[in-house]
């Protein structure tokens, strides 16, 4: 009897973690796919991380330095329930509670850590009195309230660790900060407590300089307007927009004014003493007239910026003038610099619709620079599709539509290969 064949064995191939990831052109996304992209981001590219507080080997603040050169600054609070803290944008708009820089500091932190160090962190969870800033509730102690002394406990509610309503959260963050100059090194606060504090102080502000501005109007002190010539009322509340909203959208026609109104706004601010350097970002082409429009309204000086690197970087100094006038080309390869060395306190995109997709090399420069304001320029908000909007509404304040992601599962009605097909909850948006 001839002998059975065997079977032959036939090697199953293990599934890659990016096979379980959408197509690049299919929309439909879930967030766990999205902290999976993050996670495997993490792994493929190269960053330099340090442990800002060795004796804390885990539950330690980290700096991160990505390729492009940015730093960021990374919280672990705790890795069992994943609880962490990122000053990158991503991380500030995606609502996953993760990013691609904690992902990272996660893998350096097990492998520093070792295997029975992680595991002790896994299970026990971390050491130190956490200070955090809670969405609904302002100020926290999430752990380790029982340690804190009697005077700084008392300002907490004893079940939840949330401040109590009669204490204002300045004055438990002085307290805080006493008790941990006094060394207290189990104690760690929050690097988002500092952005929540002076989001809380900036809105204030604001509330109290414009009150104080429209008295001072009103009583004949200052102008009305901030230019050489009259404004028109729409164009005066154009300029009020820009300055009091802090960073702000103007969606005039072509022809009613915007760089007037936007010039006004940040002779204003000059005015309340808030702004010393201004960058312009418009098109080439545009550049002259910018220039002439603020001769011609103000009395501000100003500096067109051409040439060369070399040339363009001797520009951006502190002894620049009021005004500083670059276009969108120069911004690709200068944003860091300008950062670094022009410190603006107001950047202005005129024809913003410029950085409307979102992917571009020029739209991912200009939402590196940073600036206190921002006022974006544009009679064409929406050209073609919903997303450019949310590219220019992604520069002023990346909060306010969240993700990307999310903003297509939200908006856009997809097919069933996860391309959009039409349009949905648009009075929302």
């Amino acid at each position: 009897m001839p002998a059975v064949p065997s079977k032959k064995r036939i090697a199953r191939k293990k599934p890659k973690p990016e096979d379980a990831l959408p197509a690049a052109q299919d929309w439909r996304s879930t967030d766990e796919q999205e902290v999976l992209r993050r996670q495997l981001r993490a792994r493929e590219e190269r960053m330099g991380i340090r442990n800002l507080e060795g004796m804390h080997p885990v539950f330690s603040n980290f700096q991160v330095k990505s390729d492009s050169g940015m730093v960021y600054q990374v919280e672990l609070r705790d890795v069992r329930e994943r609880m962490f803290s990122c000053t990158c944008a991503d991380f500030r708009k995606n609502g996953l509670g993760t990013c691609k820089h904690v992902e990272a500091v996660l893998i350096y932190g097990a492998n520093k850590a070792g295997k029975a160090g992680w595991a002790k962190a896994l299970l026990e969870g971390s050491p130190r009195i956490e200070v955090m800033e809670d969405p609904q509730y302002g100020l926290r102690v999430w752990r380790g309230q029982e340690s804190l002394p009697r005077t700084v406990r008392g300002m907490f509610d004893v079940h939840d660790g949330t401040l109590l309503s009669r204490v204002l959260p300045e004055e438990a963050m002085d307290a805080l900060e006493r008790l941990r100059a006094a060394d207290f090194p189990q104690l760690r606060i929050s690097q988002d407590v500092m952005v929540w504090l002076e989001a809380r102080a900036a809105a204030a502000e604001r509330l109290r300089l414009r009150h104080d501005y429209e008295q001072k109007v009103h009583r004949g002190e200052w102008p009305p307007q901030e230019t050489l010539v009259p404004l028109f009322p729409y164009q005066r509340e154009g300029m009020l927009h820009l300055a009091f909203k802090e960073r702000a959208l103007l969606a005039d026609e072509m022809g009613l004014g915007k760089t007037i109104q936007a010039i006004a706004a940040c002779a204003l601010l000059h005015r309340l003493g808030k702004a010393r350097r201004v960058l312009v970002v418009t098109p080439a082409s545009l550049k002259a007239e910018w220039e002439e429009q603020i001769g011609k309204f103000t009395l501000l000086p100003c500096r067109m910026v051409f040439g060369g690197r070399a040339a363009r970087l001797a520009c951006y100094t502190e002894e620049a003038p009021f005004f500083t006038i670059v276009n969108y080309e120069q911004m690709v390869a200068d944003t860091l610099d300008v950062n670094s060395r022009l410190q603006p306190d107001i950047v202005v995109l005129d024809e913003a619709q410029r950085i409307k997709n979102w992917n571009t090399k020029t739209a991912q420069a200009i939402k590196r620079l940073e600036s206190r304001y921002a006022f974006v320029l544009t009679g064409t908000p929406i050209e073609n599709r919903i997303d450019e909007l949310y590219s220019l509404v992604d520069f002023l304040d990346a909060r306010v539509l969240g993700p990307l992601f999310r903003f297509n599962r939200e908006f856009y009605d997809l097919d069933d290969k996860g391309r959009p097909k039409g349009y949905r909850n648009l009075q929302e948006l």
